[in-house]
């Protein structure tokens, strides 16, 4: 970049440099440049088309932007200001015009006889003015390669990096040093531990961008949803602002993918017997049975405990009875619902089930979450819930053993408490007894009155 200023004379304030490198010199030279008598805009145009010629950087679009608040002074300045621009133009050099405060007579001739195509602009005041450059900025480095750029990706605490093995990469091993990863297109990143964000990381340094007309930079990785994270909808995969490309020309935030990360938690079974007459015990948790599902230790179906996600402080915390949804019922179709407390006071004639329901609301999902997971969200058309699976495990006996193991590979969205009932004699003492012994009594007396008979017909019959 070269800075140049016109009156009635020229006067060169830099050479072509680079922006990245000189920044601050070029800022500082831009701010020295004050206003003198007379308007020769062919100075400045001349200095501009000698310092590109000679310029050593052939692989890349030049520019000239003449920037002016007035018409030229005299007639041969306009005369020798356009037979430059055509030069330039005629070079492939794009020539653009920048006008504040300009009637309509001088804007039309800089539109005509300097701009290239479309390249003339004009602004009513200094807010215009900041938008017009903002434009033309944006329309050269869409045309320029960026070249020794660095892109951070710093990922979302609720995922982990994938290992050019197929494994997770752990905390522990980044924070041992630094991983190579390599993504799509055989680009190489390294892999770190964001000790400012507390989370996993991905940079690529030293590389070119190219240009919008000749193509994209891009990679795919691999990321994994911790197994301690519950799961959720329209979950982004990055840390923003601090994901983004840093180049000469500045920075640029990298978006954040969002996806849908399946809710993954579990419930278990309970298996037991009780005495005839007996009613169905119940614990003093919440949910009546920490067996079937413990609100205090909420695991998925690996049996690791999991977590939320507090997006406000950035931390994973414990799953509490609020965050879920749970009912008991009375059959297997989950339509018949119960309580702890009416289940406490059942007492069963024979084998009964409870079928435990247990869900979380993984939050909606988005257009956008759902075209990155093919379709796939927490919960279904009409709610955002995720259910818990049946682990499959806690049966007794073999018949329990493989119901259990059933609803594990079907998939069932419940926990089971089986209750079996037994039947027993009453211990000594118990008030039942007595009919026991009163028809034990009433037996033996039939049976002598009988056997008396019996002998009785055969004395006679001698």
């Amino acid at each position: 970049m070269g800075v140049a200023t016109f009156n009635a004379y020229g006067n060169n304030l830099s050479n072509l440099v680079n922006a990245r490198d000189n920044k601050n010199s070029l800022k500082q030279t831009i701010a020295s440049i004050y206003a003198a008598g007379g308007t020769s805009p062919q100075k400045g145009l001349s200095i501009a088309q000698t310092n590109l010629a000679n310029s050593k950087r052939t692989d890349v679009p030049q520019y000239v932007i003449l920037f002016t608040d007035g018409a030229p002074s005299e007639d041969t300045d306009k005369n020798d200001s356009k037979e430059i621009a055509r030069q330039l133009r005629e070079s492939g050099i794009t020539v653009y015009t920048v006008g504040l405060k300009l009637n309509d007579e001088t804007s039309n001739w800089l539109s005509e006889n300097i701009a290239s195509t479309n390249c003339a602009f004009t602004a009513a005041n200094v807010d215009e003015l900041k938008v017009i450059f903002a434009k033309i900025q944006q329309t050269i480095s869409q045309n320029i390669d960026i070249k020794n750029a660095n892109i951070f990706d710093v990922i979302d605490p609720r995922f982990q990096l994938v290992g050019n093995d197929g494994n997770v990469i752990t905390d522990e091993a980044l924070k041992q040093g630094e991983i190579e990863v390599t993504g799509t297109n055989g680009k190489v990143g390294m892999a770190y531990y964001d000790e400012v964000n507390n989370t996993q990381a991905i940079r690529w340094t030293d590389q070119t961008i190219p240009n919008v007309n000749t193509g994209e930079w891009n990679t795919t990785i691999t990321v994994k949803a911790r197994d301690k994270y519950i799961g959720g909808n329209n979950v982004p995969t990055n840390v923003s602002p601090d994901s983004k490309i840093t180049t000469g020309f500045g920075e640029a935030v990298l978006p954040q993918p969002k996806v849908n990360v399946k809710v993954d938690i579990a419930t278990s079974n309970d298996d037991i017997w009780i005495n005839s007459g007996e009613t169905v015990p119940v614990d003093d948790t919440n949910i009546g049975n920490s067996k079937v599902f413990d609100i205090g230790n909420v695991v998925n179906s690996k049996g690791n405990v999991v977590y939320k996600y507090n997006e406000s402080t950035k931390e994973f915390e414990k799953i509490t009875k609020g965050d879920l949804t749970i009912q008991w019922y009375t059959d297997d179709q989950c339509t018949s619902e119960t309580t702890k407390d009416k289940i406490s006071k059942v007492k069963p004639d024979g084998r009964t089930d409870f079928f435990l329901k247990v869900g979380y609301d993984g939050g909606s999902a988005t257009d956008e979450s759902n075209t990155n997971t093919n379709g796939n969200k927490v919960g279904n058309s009409e709610s955002n819930i995720g259910y818990a699976i049946n682990d499959g495990k806690n049966g007794n006996d073999k018949e329990c053993v493989t119901d259990f193991e059933n609803c594990k590979k079907n998939k069932s969205e419940y926990g089971i408490y089986r209750i079996h009932v037994k039947y027993t004699l009453p211990e000594t003492g118990g008030t039942g007894i007595y009919w026991y012994m009163a028809g034990g009594m009433l037996l033996m007396m039939v049976a002598a009155v009988a056997i008396y008979r019996k002998r009785y017909y055969e004395y006679m019959n001698k």
